[in-house]
């Protein structure tokens, strides 16, 4: 309906409604705004809830990562231990070992020390049969002395490394998933 009469090109006419039409227009108008009132209530309700979900589940899921968190510095801090226990474990008996092999090496010094004292006596003092006797013996220490540096020779050096590995990743990974 043209409401000011005045345009020359509007093609609506001018008519009067009736006082029924009017009342039911009126309501009809006053139920879609009723309608509309009451979508925008419904859908501002229904994201004031999604925010509280959301909210709730960003506190379960910073929850479970602390868990998961705390879980894996457990884990790590017994890794931590079990590694260090393990290494001293070996590094005491490596170092045992080499301790007893520098000793048993003293020894053998000492050994040919002495048979070098004797070896150097027999030869200014000893007669030659002696001196023959002497050189048999001390021929027959000094193998026997390589024989027991070879056998500590053999012995190999540890060396001690930390081998990674990829399970943390996974293990990662995986709670992520879930």
């Amino acid at each position: 309906m043209c409401l000011t009469d005045q345009h020359r090109m509007c093609t609506y006419e001018n008519k009067q409604e009736s006082n029924a039409e009017y009342q039911s227009r009126d309501e009809m108008v006053k139920a879609n705004l009723l309608t509309v009132h009451q979508r925008i209530k419904e859908f501002k309700s229904h994201r004031e809830t999604y925010i509280d979900t959301i909210e709730a589940q960003q506190k379960q899921v910073i929850l479970e990562a602390q868990d998961i968190a705390q879980q894996l510095n457990e884990k790590i801090i017994a890794l931590v231990a079990n590694v260090e226990d393990t290494v001293s474990r070996h590094v005491n008996k490596e170092t045992s070992i080499t301790k007893e092999n520098i000793n048993d090496s003293d020894n053998l010094y000492m050994d040919v020390k002495r048979i070098t004292d004797l070896f150097e006596v027999a030869q200014k003092y000893g007669n030659a049969e002696e001196c023959i006797l002497a050189s048999r013996h001390i021929d027959y220490k000094a193998k026997e002395i390589l024989s027991k540096m070879n056998s500590l020779e053999s012995h190999d050096d540890k060396h001690f490394a930390l081998v990674k590995t990829i399970q943390i990743d996974k293990s990662i990974k995986k709670r992520r998933r879930e």
